[in-house]
């Protein structure tokens, strides 16, 4: 049987299995559908199937891909700033109160290297003070 290439398609156009994304093409509209690449599939994030001339254009450069926010999955581990103690936080993404409000200020991240990436930036925003050790 021959290998399915859906992985490295979506690693070669800056996208990870299971991340939605839209679509922007030449002429600067934006898909108002999310599509998303799965292991041996690409589709709607409806789990409706994509049409192949959006999987032609991403792969010939006709139109783009517009990353959208990263957002956990109910139960998964995030990252976020802890302002009163200026560390890194990880918790399990519930769908609750704090949860939204970090993902609407831009403040959850997949990995803690990037939370701390962020964090003077975080800081300043949420304090409107500059960060001192």
């Amino acid at each position: 049987m021959a290998k399915n290439y859906m992985a490295d398609v979506a690693k070669m156009l800056g996208v990870e299995i299971d991340e939605e994304f839209k679509i922007k093409f030449k002429d600067g509209v934006v898909t108002r559908d999310k599509y998303v690449f799965l292991d041996e599939d690409f589709r709607t994030s409806a789990n409706g199937r994509a049409p192949f001339s959006f999987l032609h254009g991403l792969l010939t450069g006709e139109c783009e891909i517009v990353k959208l926010p990263w957002k956990p999955k109910t139960g998964r581990t995030w990252y976020f700033p802890g302002i009163s103690r200026k560390k890194v936080f990880w918790d399990l993404w519930e769908d609750d109160t704090r949860d939204y409000a970090l993902y609407l200020l831009g403040m959850c991240y997949r990995t803690k290297e990037e939370a701390e990436a962020h964090f003077a930036e975080d800081y300043k925003k949420l304090t409107g003070k500059e960060l001192k050790e």
